[in-house]
């Protein structure tokens, strides 16, 4: 009698798109494990690794991938540097002989850095960046309004004025 030794062949890659990965900005990777072979696979752990990024729900048992199964795994990855990031990804099994083995396969994706705000902020042009707050109405400032009103003098809310540079 004569034992084959045969390797899992796995393919992992996105099961979606995956978007835009910023420094400093949480961001899902949506991971799959394919099992592109013609005989099921049992896999153990999947653990995805980066350098200069903290990575959080890296690690899941996977089991057993039939042929053509999938297995997915939304990991969070928060990158510290604008890079080319190369991910590591690692899958331990048991091989045909009671080996503990791994399967190891690299990505790489773009970091970049955060995109600089150019436009100001509506409210804030010509008075030093400040944003005007309309501030509550006070009792008698609605009391005057009302007697305003039965007068006929126009009874609407002020509005602030704008200062002097604001307009356009």
């Amino acid at each position: 009698t004569l034992l084959v030794y045969s390797l899992p062949q796995v393919e992992i890659s996105f099961y979606q798109d995956a978007g835009f990965f910023m420094v400093g900005q949480t961001s899902t990777l949506p991971l799959q494990i394919n099992n592109i072979s013609r005989k099921s696979a049992v896999l153990g752990t999947f653990k995805v690794t980066a350098e200069n990024a903290d990575l959080m729900n890296n690690t899941i048992l996977i089991g057993t991938l039939e042929p053509g199964g999938y297995y997915t795994l939304d990991a969070m990855l928060t990158p510290w540097m604008a890079e080319q990031l190369q991910l590591n990804f690692t899958i331990n099994y048991t091989d045909d002989f009671n080996q503990p083995r791994q399967i190891e396969q690299t990505m790489l994706i773009d970091v970049q850095d955060m995109p600089v705000m150019e436009t100001p902020i509506p409210g804030t042009e010509g008075n030093g960046g400040e944003i005007i707050v309309d501030q509550p109405e006070t009792f008698w400032q609605k009391i005057l309004r009302f007697l305003r009103g039965l007068f006929g003098l126009g009874s609407a809310q002020e509005t602030p004025t704008p200062l002097p540079g604001e307009l356009e």
